[in-house]
C-alpha cells in the first residue's frame, strides 16, 4: 500500500478511519469554512508555507527571490498549504500565484484565507480550497511570505489548530480537508479498505427485498 490509495478515499471516509477506527487522538480535520472555491478534489504531500504582515518589509527585489527560492523546492505533485496569519479579509491568492505554482509542480492549494481571480481560476481548473473571495490584493499591502517548508497552524473545529508539517499528505474534497502524517498512511488507507468493504456488504443486505425487522437488526448489530 502506498499514498496513492489515498486518492480512492474520500475526507469523510478518512475521518471515520483516523477517528473510530485508529483512535487517532490529534486534530487532523480543517474548519469546514475552508471550502472548495474551484477546481475538484486534491490528493497529495503538503508543501508548506507561512506569511506574515511586517512593518519591515524586504526590498522588492528580495521579496521575488524569496519566491523563486520557495518555488525552485517543490516537487511534481505537492498541494500548496498557505497559512497567511492574518485575520482581515485579503487576497492572498489568486490565477497568476496559481499559474506559477503549478509550473513547478503544485496540483491545487489550500488557503488559510482568501482568494481573487475566481473567474480565472476555474477556467484553468485549479483546485483551490479558501474562505472565500477578496479583491484586495495581500501583496502591496504589507504582507509577505515569511518562510516555507515548515509547520504551519490551520484552524480546526472547535478552535483546535490542525498542525500541517511538509510531507504529511492533505486529501480535500466536497466534503472538506483532512491532513494524513506522513507515519500513518499506510495504516489509513488498510483501514479504510477494510470499513469500505464492510459498508458495502450492509448496502448489499439492506437491499434485499423481503427482510424482516429482525434481520434488519441482525443487520445493524453486525455493522
Amino acid at each position: 500500500m502506498s499514498a496513492e490509495g489515498l486518492s480512492r478515499l474520500t475526507s469523510a471516509v478518512i475521518y471515520d478511519v483516523m477517528t473510530f477506527d485508529l483512535a487517532y487522538d490529534r486534530q487532523f480535520a480543517l474548519k469546514n469554512e475552508i471550502r472548495l472555491a474551484t477546481g475538484t478534489k486534491v490528493v497529495g504531500p503538503a508543501f508548506t508555507v507561512a506569511g506574515q504582515f511586517t512593518p519591515n518589509r524586504l526590498s522588492k527585489y528580495e521579496e521575488r527571490a524569496r519566491v523563486i527560492d520557495m518555488l525552485e523546492h517543490m516537487s511534481a505533485g505537492v498541494i500548496e498549504v498557505l497559512q497567511p496569519n492574518y485575520a482581515g479579509p485579503l487576497g492572498s491568492w489568486g490565477d497568476f500565484t496559481a499559474t506559477l505554482v503549478r509550473k513547478f509542480g503544485c496540483t491545487g492549494a489550500v488557503v488559510d484565507g482568501f482568494t481573487r481571480d475566481i473567474k480565472g481560476l476555474n477556467e484553468m481548473q485549479f483546485s483551490l480550497f479558501c474562505k472565500g473571495t477578496s479583491l484586495v490584493n495581500g501583496f502591496g499591502s504589507g504582507w509577505q511570505i515569511s518562510d516555507f517548508q515548515c509547520p504551519v497552524a490551520m484552524p480546526g473545529p472547535l478552535e483546535v489548530p490542525v498542525t500541517v508539517n511538509p510531507g504529511d499528505y492533505v486529501v480535500g474534497d466536497d466534503d472538506g480537508v483532512v491532513i494524513v502524517p506522513r507515519e500513518m498512511i499506510d495504516d489509513v488507507v488498510e483501514h479504510a479498505i477494510r470499513r469500505l468493504d464492510r459498508e458495502e456488504d450492509l448496502k448489499a443486505q439492506l437491499a434485499q427485498d423481503g427482510l424482516t425487522p429482525a434481520d434488519l437488526k441482525k443487520t445493524i448489530f453486525e455493522w
